[in-house]
């Protein structure tokens, strides 16, 4: 069996989606796990706040859309708040 993990590409994002891959892998050993790299509207607009290119859901629109589309069957999402 092979489970796509859609994740975004920053550093955090990257390296919680591993930890879960791993542990993932873990539990099911016959499981092949491959991660699935998305570029999100947040990550592409840098120049403007986050409040005038659409807020938090900047970040999931791109994930929902590949869960929907068979190219993720998870997603992992990171998500700091300060």
């Amino acid at each position: 069996m092979k489970i796509k993990i859609g994740t975004r590409k920053s550093k955090l994002a990257l390296a919680q989606t591993e930890m879960f891959a791993k542990a993932l892998q873990n539990r099911f050993k016959n499981t092949e796990i491959e991660i699935v790299h998305i570029s999100t509207k947040g990550d592409k607009i840098l120049d403007k706040p986050l409040a005038m290119i659409g807020g938090k859901g900047v970040f999931i629109s791109e994930l929902e859309n590949a869960l929907l589309s068979g190219e993720a069957d998870m997603a992992a999402l990171s998500n700091t708040t300060m």
